[in-house]
Order: structure tokens, then sequence, then C-alpha cells
């Protein structure tokens, strides 16, 4: 069975018990823990100014538990296209937070993490599944704050970002950014139930699962996220990035941010009532007229 480069399945990282239900729920604005002392215009001014993509250098997690298994194209079969691993003096990462309280974080080994975030003060946020975030500071462009994570907080790391630009700001960039789900209509059929294969780094199979859902993420800093679940625990991720299309504006290119040289294409048929239909040519160089369709529903 053909399968694209989005979805194609590979290496993996470390595994993250994440449920389906909790990363998608529909939660839009701060989800503060109430208390005696809890000061909403503070946490809606922390809110507002986490909203984001922040980088950073020389950030390596020594999480074990809380990574999720992360995809490649590093032993699919399409074409033998194959995705080298993260070079060593690359130690860029990055940490993102979404209108609907989700975290996503990429440590500068490409290692990456998901899930929702809560705040719990003017300076201190919640990262469910990970740590917490504690001396969160803006300056201008610019975060800073503390991480603390693994068992009890045991340990730390202190993170100075900046802001990234947004790919665009545009009403179509709006309507595209946002979490989907993939239907089992027009090539979603040939995913959903199908036995997946994940694979460690070294190409040896480590566990078969039925994909029961797939999730789609593209947010307005260049992130694309494809997320596989099985029996609503997130498996495997596929990272990447994505912009529009240079000359047509009814495409996007994505990439993995290890091999750019590769760039896969879609084609947005139709965006209407929440329910986006589009096409993806995930080799459009070596084989410029094979694509999968697929209809993709709305979580928000």
């Amino acid at each position: 069975m053909r399968k694209s480069f989005v979805l194609a399945v590979a290496v993996s990282l470390l595994v993250c018990a994440c449920s389906k239900k909790s990363d998608n729920d529909n939660n839009p604005g701060p989800d503060p823990n109430p208390g005696a002392n809890n000061n909403t215009a503070a946490l809606n001014r922390l809110y507002a100014n986490l909203q984001g993509k922040w980088g950073f250098s020389n950030i390596i997690l020594q999480a074990r538990q809380s990574a999720a298994i992360k995809a490649s194209t590093k032993f699919n079969r399409m074409g033998g296209l194959h995705i080298q691993a993260r070079a060593a003096d690359d130690k860029t990462g990055y940490i993102e937070f979404t209108t609907d309280s989700t975290f996503l974080l990429e440590d500068g080994e490409g290692k990456y993490y998901t899930g929702k975030y809560s705040l719990k003060d003017s300076t201190t946020a919640e990262l469910k599944g990970l740590g917490t975030l504690t001396k969160i500071n803006f300056s201008q462009n610019a975060i800073s704050f503390t991480l603390s994570y693994g068992a009890n907080g045991a340990k730390t790391a202190t993170v100075a970002g900046t802001k990234a630009t947004p790919v665009a700001t545009d009403d179509r960039t709006k309507s595209l950014c946002r979490l989907w789900y993939l239907t089992a209509e027009e090539n979603g059929k040939d995913f959903i139930g199908e036995e997946t294969e994940i694979y460690d780094e070294n190409g040896d199979l480590i566990e078969t699962f039925i994909l029961d859902s797939l999730t789609y993420r593209a947010t307005i800093y260049g992130t694309y996220v494809v997320e596989q679940y099985s029996k609503k625990v997130l498996k495997q991720s596929s990272v990447m990035n994505w912009k529009w299309h240079p000359t047509n504006s009814e495409r996007f290119l994505y990439w993995d941010s290890n091999y750019d040289q590769h760039v896969g294409e879609v084609l947005i048929r139709s965006f209407k009532d929440n329910v986006l239909k589009l096409s993806d040519y995930y080799d459009p160089v070596e084989s410029p007229d094979e694509h999968d369709d697929f209809t993709l529903k709305s979580v928000y």
C-alpha cells in the first residue's frame, strides 16, 4: 500500500503515554488552577504572552518517559528516501504554545514532547506529562524560564529563547492553522484501521499497532505535526515545517527539518464548513502525479 511522506513511519525515540482525549479537548484560553490567590488578569496576560513559538539552543532534556515517538522516513519504502539524524552540532530546539492549551517542545537532539499546559500563577505553567515552567519572564521578543522535569522535578534546565516570525497572519493561514482529524473518506480508509509499524533508530521493529485515529496540526509559526493514535494513546508523531507555496496560493509545502532537500506539497482542494479536502503530493519532483486525497474535519 502506498504511504505518503507525511504519514510515513520509521525512527522511534522515546515513548509517550498521552491520551487522545486530553490532547484534543476543545479548551481554548488559559487553564488556571483556581485558588484563593488566583489573579485572573495576570493569568490572562501570561497566557497571551506565551502564545507563539520560542526558539532556543543547547537544551537537551534527559527525560525518558515523556518523549513522543517521532516518526520520519528513514526506514520507509518510498524510493529509498533516507533522512539523516540531526547533526551533533545542531542543538537548536523550540517550545510552542497554542490557543487550545497545547504545548509542543523539541529539544536540541530532536526529541519531541507534547501535551496540555495549564497556568498556576503569573510566572508558572505546568506542562502535563513533562514538568513545570517557573520564573517565566518576557522581554520584548524574548522569553526565559526554568524547566523542572523528571521524578519530583529533580532535573532542571534554564531556557532563554526568542520568538519566531509567523508564516503569515491572513485569513487562509488562520483557517488552516488548527487541529484536524483524518476521516475514513477517500484515501483515509487506507490508513484508519491499518496495522502500523514502529522501528527503533537502527531500523529494528519494536512494535505494531492498529491506527484508529490520526490528527494534523499546522501552526501559524510554521510547525506541522501529524500524530498517530491507537486506543486513545499517542503512538508516534511526524514533526515537520510548513510554508505557503511561493506561486500557488492553493498549495503549501512541508519538509522535515533534518532533510530540507525533500519537500512535500499539498493542494487544498476545498475548505468548507470545517471540512478540509486536500491532496498530498509526497514526492512532487520524482513522482509529480502520485498523491493521496484526504478529507479532514476540524476538532475545533
